[in-house]
């Protein structure tokens, strides 16, 4: 895509930050990507560079179907299961890409 650039993300907790995962389109705050240890506290709090395009989206190439979810987890700590094995497993591999703590324990 044209536009695109890369960029390191830093700001303030409260500061809200435009996410499209896969096509799914997402607003959330510093604070909830960087509440818990993971890739994405690495990803915004400064420490790499993320890909932006040219209306400030910042793109992440995965499957945006299960990032709700993720972003659930990380505002309250826990998220309703999902009822299908299928969905579930497709929960489980995004919550390991983005390198959540699956274990049950908090973080």
């Amino acid at each position: 895509m044209s536009g695109e650039h890369k960029t390191v993300i830093q700001g303030t907790a409260s500061k809200y930050v435009k996410l499209n995962v896969g096509g799914s389109l997402h607003y959330t705050t510093i604070g909830t990507l960087t509440k818990h240890d993971n890739m994405l506290r690495a990803m915004f709090s400064g420490r790499m560079e993320v890909l932006t395009d040219s209306e400030g989206w910042i793109l992440i190439d995965r499957c945006g179907k299960h990032f709700g979810t993720i972003l659930n987890f990380l505002r309250d700590g826990s998220v309703s299961l999902p009822d299908s094995r299928r969905e579930l497993q497709e929960l489980l591999v995004e919550a390991k890409y983005y390198l959540m703590d699956t274990s049950g324990g908090s973080s």
